[in-house]
């Protein structure tokens, strides 16, 4: 027989957590590095650059956006 402090209680015995959770118009983060718009496939490039002047607070140099152009991304667009 159980004790009434044995019927409250609340045994868990797994938790599953599934995320992240997409946020409506993008992370802030997101929104950041590719814009209002979200990241663009076909545009990625120009996002990157657009961020990278940002961050660098000035015009990129050839040299600043070599790395960048030799990025290869083959991960799928993420879901919005």
């Amino acid at each position: 027989m159980s004790t009434p402090e044995e019927e409250r209680t609340i045994r868990i015995s797994e938790i599953k957590i599934h995320g992240p959770v997409p946020e409506q118009h993008g992370s802030v983060e997101e929104v950041a590095v590719f814009g209002k718009d979200g990241f663009q496939a076909d545009h990625a490039l120009d996002q990157l650059n657009a961020f990278a002047e940002k961050a660098y607070r000035r015009p990129l140099t050839d040299a600043d956006r070599q790395p960048i152009r030799a990025m290869r991304c083959p991960c799928p667009t993420p879901p919005r």
